[in-house]
C-alpha cells in the first residue's frame, strides 16, 4: 500500500471498519456537509452517500477548487459566505432552507 487507506467499503478488508454513512444516519439536527471536488481521499459519490444518510435537514456544498483540506484556510471568503448563509437559514427556520445543492463555493 502507498500510505493511503482505501475508502469504504474496501477499507474493511484491511481492518478499518469505519462507515461514515452509518454515523450520518444518527444526525437529526441541521447539517452542512462541505466537500472539495478535488479531494483525493473522499470521492463525490462517497460524500453524497454520507449526505443522503443524514435524516435531518441538510445542505451539501461543493468547493470545486479544493481537495481534502481546510476551506477556511484555502477559500476563506467563500467558506464564510457558506457558513453565514447556513446559520442564517437555520436561525430563520425557513422551511425551504435546506436542500441538496452542488453549489460551487469558490
Amino acid at each position: 500500500m502507498t500510505g493511503k487507506l482505501p475508502t469504504y467499503p474496501a477499507c474493511a478488508a484491511v481492518g478499518f471498519e469505519h462507515n461514515p454513512s452509518d454515523y450520518a444516519a444518527s444526525v437529526h439536527c441541521p447539517a452542512l456537509l462541505m466537500h472539495g471536488a478535488r479531494d483525493p481521499r473522499v470521492s463525490l459519490t462517497e460524500a453524497r452517500r454520507v449526505f443522503e444518510a443524514i435524516v435531518g435537514t441538510k445542505e451539501f456544498v461543493t468547493f470545486e477548487q479544493s481537495g481534502h483540506e481546510s476551506y477556511l484556510r484555502t477559500n476563506a471568503s467563500q467558506w464564510r459566505t457558506v457558513i453565514e448563509g447556513f446559520i442564517k437559514r437555520a436561525e430563520n427556520k425557513d422551511p425551504d432552507r435546506y436542500v441538496s445543492r452542488d453549489e460551487d463555493a469558490g
